[in-house]
């Protein structure tokens, strides 16, 4: 009967309408999926480019503070040897009188008596 063909097409209309929800929600899910893994990706591949910054910004700082050592060792031993030098100098300039001390003046005399 009509009634009856109504309830069957109705019903397959449904039945029809659900799968293609069913059909709809599973490629949305599967998008999501993908959505989800690919963000994962991106955030492992940030994560893995801050840890080589890091590493390129810590070898940097090693070689700026060995630099900075070499430079700081350079400037006190040229600061060391220009104080010898300066030392050296007043030395050589300053008359070196040999002046006996008491015991031995005291041989001395001893010797000329």
């Amino acid at each position: 009967s009509a009634l009856g063909q109504l309830k069957g097409d109705l019903k397959t209309v449904f039945l029809d309408q659900h799968k293609s929800m069913d059909s709809s929600l599973q490629a949305q899910k599967v998008e999501m999926n993908q959505a989800k893994l690919e963000l994962e990706r991106n955030m492992l591949q940030q994560e893995n480019s801050l840890g080589e910054i890091l590493k390129r910004q810590e070898a940097a700082m090693q070689l700026q503070t060995k630099a900075l050592f070499e430079e700081v060792s350079h400037t006190l031993v040229e600061t060391a040897l220009a104080a010898a030098e300066q030392a050296t100098k007043a030395a050589v300039a300053r008359p070196f009188v040999l002046q006996p001390t008491a015991s031995v003046r005291h041989l001395f005399q001893e010797d000329m008596e």
